[in-house]
């Protein structure tokens, strides 16, 4: 039994229109239902927009590193701080191109963008703590091998994705060219800030290299077979043309044989 909202009459459940004033009750309960529903898609939408969790993660990383930060520089001797914060940094951004990736949101401006947020990072670490530690810390083998480690692994998957023909020509170069530049402010900050050398320079010099002879590379490929294609559609048309002045006469040959064969 359920009882009517509009007449408090109890009928039958199996009933969906009260038998004594006509109320529809399963209508008006699914509308009410409908509603309540829209109303908090809208609440939650509104509220996960207004708090997005990577913004507000974001932000307490933010104020969290600036202050570990802050109190480690002018407070401590060694400055172990960075250590936290660039693995934090590193933990953030992994688990964010792990989450564009299940949204399939994954692209290679992402990886290049949170490649250079990272870099950031760690040359300022390197930098600071450097050149202005009390007892001589020396981060510079970060510059000298981490980063530059993680541009040649990303150099890498580019070109293997590609060998597997899952990226063409145009989208290796264009990877390339949006690293380039940054590879040589690494190599330079590397070769003259630190004064790299040995195995070092190499490896600051590495990422830049490679990544300035893949664009030139594959950019004089490109603009090669283009070249290709334009003399190939020129030809295309100039036989065009040849096979439209020639077929007229030929027609007129063919209808003359006609006429004497006729005589």
């Amino acid at each position: 039994m359920k009882l009517c909202p509009n007449c408090n009459e109890w009928f039958d459940d199996d009933k969906s229109v009260c038998p004594h004033c006509g109320y529809r009750y399963k209508e008006d309960d699914e509308r009410v239902r409908a509603y309540v529903d829209n109303d908090l898609g809208k609440f939650v939408n509104e509220n996960t927009k207004k708090h997005n969790p990577w913004i507000v993660s974001l932000a307490i990383l933010l104020n969290l590193s600036i202050i570990l930060s802050i109190i480690d520089l002018f407070v401590s001797d060694f400055c172990w701080s960075c250590f936290v914060v660039i693995i934090m940094a590193a933990v953030f951004l992994g688990a964010r191109l792990i989450f564009l990736a299940r949204e399939k949101r994954f692209s290679d401006k992402s990886v290049r963008l949170f490649l250079m947020i990272f870099s950031i990072i760690i040359i300022f670490y390197a930098l600071v703590i450097s050149k202005a530690s009390k007892i001589g810390q020396d981060l510079s083998y970060m510059v000298h091998y981490i980063i530059p480690t993680l541009y040649i692994a990303y150099i890498l998957a580019v070109m293997i994705r590609f060998f597997v023909k899952k990226i063409t020509i145009t989208k290796v170069v264009s990877s390339m060219l949006s690293i380039v530049g940054i590879c040589l402010i690494l190599a330079l900050i590397g070769a003259i800030t630190f004064k790299a050398q040995g195995f070092a320079l190499a490896m600051c010099l590495i990422p830049f290299a490679l990544s300035f002879l893949i664009a030139l590379n594959m950019g004089i490929y490109l603009i090669i077979d283009f070249k290709k294609k334009m003399q190939s559609l020129d030809n295309e048309d100039y036989d065009k043309d040849n096979d439209e002045e020639i077929n007229p006469d030929y027609e007129v040959l063919k209808e003359d044989d006609k006429k004497q064969e006729d005589k």
